[in-house]
């Protein structure tokens, strides 16, 4: 362990312990934990660490974009937003494109090379849970039109 990072986590820890030893006025009853009844609970100092913590969430799709329908070797962008910035990391994205390949971004482009209907399915995870969701491609031959609307 870094010795900065050391001494910083101690001085956090005291600094807590001053601010929490100070019970403030008397009450008649008191239903609400005080600080230093908190305090009491800790068997460690490094406990205190864990006051500090972000909550543990898991993943959750707000939804997947992606084209319809696709040319025969035309490159697809498919994108999932999610709650990055909020679920608990590290996280896992894993797209399987329903033709035997897969990819692990929250954005990737995909190109079919044979004409036909696949399920794409969409999973992100952390230690928390897992949120999937799925979307159907439609690929036609190169020669054909292909009307694209994304999802």
């Amino acid at each position: 362990m870094h010795k900065s990072s050391f001494g910083f986590r101690w001085m956090l820890c005291a600094i807590f312990l001053l601010l929490t030893s100070f019970s403030g006025p008397a009450r008649a009853q008191e239903s609400v934990p005080t600080y230093s009844s908190l305090v009491r609970q800790i068997k460690h100092p490094a406990e205190l660490l864990d006051l500090f913590k972000p909550p543990s969430l898991p993943p959750r799709l707000y939804r997947l974009e992606g084209p319809d329908t696709l040319k025969a070797g035309e490159d697809g962008l498919f994108a999932a937003l999610a709650n990055v910035e909020t679920a608990t990391l590290p996280l896992r994205a894993q797209w399987d494109f329903g033709d035997g390949t897969t990819a692990s971004s929250l954005h990737v482009r995909h190109r079919y090379t044979v004409p036909g209907t696949y399920t794409v399915t969409f999973r992100l995870t952390n230690r928390h849970g897992e949120a999937t969701d799925r979307l159907v491609v439609t690929v036609v031959p190169a020669g054909a039109q292909a009307v694209s609307a994304a999802r």
